[in-house]
């Protein structure tokens, strides 16, 4: 699976019930991540995210389908993604 298989695999399997579940802080949602996969499933995450915020022009519908978030524009949505990017870069530096 590549790194962008594996960054939307991501989103759409972590986000979208976190409510649901009592996590409503969506950065505790990437720690979650972190505190249960391996090095390798972390950085092909982190690397898919960063192909992702790459793109131009940036897909919020995905990503706002995918994690069941809502974005007021481009920049709210790059702003989310790159604090899942730092925490998701911390667990790869670790």
């Amino acid at each position: 699976m590549t790194n962008l298989e594996e960054f939307w695999n991501f989103v759409g399997a972590w986000f979208p019930d976190a409510d649901l579940e009592g996590v409503d802080d969506d950065e505790q949602v990437v720690r979650n991540f972190v505190a249960t996969k391996n090095h390798g499933k972390i950085e092909q995450v982190y690397l898919g995210c960063r192909e992702v915020l790459a793109m131009e022009p940036l897909p919020v519908d995905r990503i706002t389908d995918d994690a069941n978030r809502y974005f007021e524009n481009e920049t709210e949505c790059r702003e989310w993604l790159n604090k899942c990017l730092a925490i998701l870069a911390d667990a790869v530096a670790a």
